[in-house]
């Protein structure tokens, strides 16, 4: 039987007084409170740039109490939807590159957010996802689809108008 917990791995990295942490390869039973454990925190608020890439994680809920969080890596998770981006008003960059994602409703309140990258999920309504992100990522420089069913469908749908 294989052991469900993986090797957790922590890089800690100090910038412009803030503290920046990895977490690579947690389970899937990532806590607040197993996060500042982690992390060696007292407050979620000193956290600006988070990796949780490859935990396993289905929801980002846990962070909610990260309102200074800038940068966020949630790729090679398991998350489906992004009911939970709404807490994240200071965010400027976000990978969800490998996750399960079927939509990119959720994305409302980002209006700081610069970078996103969503590259191989499951995105399907083209039309629908660039407008949303039009209306509420009005600071958005690099957008970065790629290897979603939808992008034959961007490419057509360019043709005819």
């Amino acid at each position: 039987m294989k052991n469900s917990l993986r090797k957790c791995s922590i890089f800690f990295e100090l910038k412009n007084n803030f503290v920046i942490f990895i977490i690579e390869n947690f389970s899937s039973h990532l806590t607040e409170e197993s996060l500042l454990k982690l992390t060696h925190e007292t407050n979620l608020l000193n956290i600006v740039e988070l990796n949780l890439s490859c935990c396993n994680l289905q929801s980002m809920k846990i962070l909610s109490e990260l309102k200074n969080l800038r940068s966020l890596n949630f790729s090679f998770n398991e998350l489906i939807k992004l009911d939970d981006l709404c807490y994240f008003y200071s965010l400027e960059s976000i990978d969800l590159s490998y996750n399960r994602l079927v939509s990119l409703d959720g994305m409302k309140g980002l209006t700081k957010l610069n970078f996103l990258f969503a590259t191989n999920n499951f995105l399907k309504k083209s039309l629908d996802d660039l407008l949303t992100l039009k209306k509420y990522c009005t600071s958005l420089v690099h957008l970065d689809l790629r290897g979603n069913s939808f992008e034959k469908v961007i490419k057509k749908s360019l043709f005819f108008y």
